[in-house]
Formats: C-alpha cells, sequence, structure tokens
C-alpha cells in the first residue's frame, strides 16, 4: 500500500517537470528526444558538444540515440557518453546506471576502465557528500532521497571485483574502509584495510590503511579500556607497519597512537587499584598496580601505581 503511494506521489510530481510527452513513430516519447536529425547527425552533435563540454546538448542527442535508435552501431557509444554527460550534469545516481548498462554491453568495451574511474568517482561521493538521487534510478522522477552508505559499498565492490589489481581498486577498498570506519563499524573497517595491506603491501595507501587501523584501535580503547587485547592487535599491527615500511614518517603517528592506547589501559588497571584501595583491599588494589607497572611500564599511571604501592607497604608488610 505504502509503495502504491510512493509510486503515485513520483508520478504527480514528475508531472511539474518541465518534461512533455508526444506521440512519435507509434508510441509516447519524451519531447527533448524525439529525432529532429538522421542517426549519423543526432552521433556527430552531440559528440561535438560533447568535446565542448555542452553536457546537456550532448546528452540530448545520445538520449535520442538510445530512444529511438536502440540498434544503431552508436549504441555502446552513446550509453557512454550519456553516462560521462550525467555526471559532469551532477546526476550522479543516472550516471552510474549508464555505466553499469555500458559495461553490460558484452566483451570489454573500449571505455571499459574509464567507466569504472567514474563509477569510482561516483562511489566517493555517495560515501562523504549528501548526494541526492532518483528513486529507482529512473530520470522521470525527481531527486528526493540521498543516497546511502550502501549505495556507495555497492559501488566500490563493483570496482574492486572488475579491475582486483589495478590502482582503482586499491582506491576503492581504501574509500570502503573509510566508509566503515566514519561509520564507527571497526571490525569492517579493519577487515578491509588489512585485506588491502596485504594484498597491496608496498602501495603508500597499505602504509595509510597501517595508520588507519591504528586510529580504530586508538578509538576502540578509549570505549574498550578492559579488553588489553586491543593493545596488542595494535602492537602487532605496528610490527607490519614497521616491517613493510621502515623508516615511513606515519610510524611516529602509529607509535604515538599505541603509547596513548597503553596509557587509557594503564590509567584502567590504576584505577581498579585505586577502587580496591578505598574498600580497604590492598592485596586485590596491589595486583591491579603491579599489572600496570609491568604491561605498561612506561605511562603516566604506571608511575602512579608505582607510587601507591611504595605506600601502601607497610599495610601490605601486615596483611
Amino acid at each position: 500500500m505504502h509503495l502504491k503511494k510512493l509510486i503515485v506521489l513520483l508520478l504527480c510530481l514528475s508531472t511539474y517537470s518541465h518534461a512533455a510527452f508526444v506521440q512519435y513513430d507509434g508510441k509516447w516519447s519524451d519531447s527533448r528526444y524525439v529525432p529532429t536529425l538522421t542517426l549519423t547527425e543526432h552521433y556527430d552533435v552531440g559528440y561535438r558538444h560533447f568535446q565542448d563540454h555542452e553536457w546537456y546538448e550532448a546528452l540530448r542527442n545520445f538520449l535520442t540515440i538510445l530512444i529511438h535508435f536502440p540498434d544503431s552501431p552508436f549504441q555502446a557509444d552513446a550509453i557512454f557518453y550519456s553516462g560521462v554527460s550525467y555526471y559532469f550534469l551532477e546526476e550522479y545516481d543516472l550516471a552510474n546506471v549508464q555505466f553499469d548498462r555500458y559495461i553490460r554491453t558484452g566483451g570489454t568495451p573500449k571505455h571499459f576502465e574509464q567507466a569504472f574511474e567514474f563509477k569510482f568517482n561516483i562511489a566517493e561521493r555517495f560515501a562523504n557528500k549528501a548526494t541526492m538521487k532518483h528513486p529507482m534510478g529512473l530520470q522521470i522522477f525527481p531527486k528526493i532521497a540521498f543516497a546511502t552508505k550502501g549505495d556507495a559499498l555497492k559501488v566500490y565492490d563493483e570496482v574492486i571485483a572488475a579491475l582486483p589489481s589495478h590502482e582503482l581498486a586499491i582506491k576503492a577498498l581504501f574509500g570502503k574502509g573509510k566508509l566503515h570506519m566514519k561509520r564507527a563499524e571497526d571490525k569492517e573497517s579493519i577487515e578491509v584495510f588489512q585485506t588491502l595491506a596485504r594484498r597491496f603491501p608496498k602501495h603508500t595507501l597499505a602504509a595509510d590503511s597501517y595508520l588507519l587501523i591504528s586510529e580504530v584501535y586508538l578509538k576502540k580503547s578509549e570505549i574498550e579500556s578492559q579488553d588489553p587485547d586491543v593493545c596488542s592487535l595494535a602492537q602487532i599491527n605496528l610490527r607490519k607497519f614497521q616491517s613493510h615500511f621502515p623508516g615511513d614518517e606515519r610510524i611516529a603517528q602509529a607509535e604515538e597512537n599505541l603509547h596513548t592506547m597503553k596509557g587509557h589501559f594503564a590509567a584502567s588497571l590504576f584505577n581498579t587499584g585505586r577502587y580496591y584501595e578505598r574498600k580497604k583491599k590492598p592485596k586485590a588494589s596491589a595486583i591491579y598496580y603491579r599489572e600496570a607497572m609491568n604491561r605498561f611500564p612506561k605511562t603516566v599511571h604506571a608511575q602512579k601505581s608505582e607510587q601507591r604501592l611504595k605506600a601502601l607497604e607497610k599495610v601490605l608488610a601486615k596483611a
């Protein structure tokens, strides 16, 4: 019921657009795309506008070919060029539809990599900017919804699957990892960054991935300060970073992140020790103070733990 109401609403809204429909060759057609020239002339005019970056006029001619000359030899190029025109008209969802059509034309079309380059840029738009889209990817409907995280992830995955060893796949993996990170999806972001670093171990984005993994672990340590395994995983990540990128200046930040994490865990142990000290349980508090000193010796709270242990020496001796 709700879907029917939505479709009716969209159809009503679409009637207020500047498009008008007329009869042409026995069927209804958007008047903007009714042929006024021969097939070849429409292609030549469209391509001339395309080269001049006159995107609307280029699009109008290429869509005329796609709608009214479906069996023409210009179909594949018209699909691609209409996708590019949509892209520069900031109709990103419609551009993505056209690039998908182009990729499905069969074989490896001549603009194959370029189509995926545009698709990657579209994924970046979907992931990082408030991008409106048309319902069901149809131009007839007005743009009333925002592209979602799922839209971006789908396009990233398409790029990764189609060009697994290409530079675009590396960038798509990195963009996907950052999107998960932005959404606080820690497990997913770490997995994607680790995949990138494993598949492309010498690429500069692998180094950035190690650094961002350390950022994710740092954030987790602020929330999960009772789970020292996070610190161990961060240590493993740092060792891999140092091994694959010795001397890289970004390592210093990862080291600083790890030191900050250790501070969080040391603080948690110290605070637990203080809790037991207030409860008049010096033996229990001493366990936590020693743990902070032994596991995180170069932290502020390890020093504080040492001071508290010294203060408890007489009490512990009597216990």
